[in-house]
């Protein structure tokens, strides 16, 4: 029981850590599409980034690293 828990810690770990690059490689490609693309000022860039990004990571967090938990 106690490798099964370990395996499943590991696992769960793995797919938080993979969530928070995912999560700041869209906070840095917003910011950089709005900065350079959208010509938007780079501290309301950084704002939006950073609410793009945490919006994804609860997302990804919320349905794949921790769905199993909602049943």
């Amino acid at each position: 029981m106690n490798k099964l828990f370990n395996k499943l810690l590991n696992w769960r770990y793995t797919k938080f850590a993979l969530v928070g690059c995912v999560g700041t490689l869209v906070g840095a490609g917003t910011l950089y599409c709005l900065t350079e693309y959208a010509g938007l000022y780079y501290m309301m860039s950084y704002i939006a980034s950073a609410i793009v990004g945490s919006i994804v990571n609860y997302q990804l967090n919320l349905h794949w690293t921790w769905g199993d938990k909602k049943k």
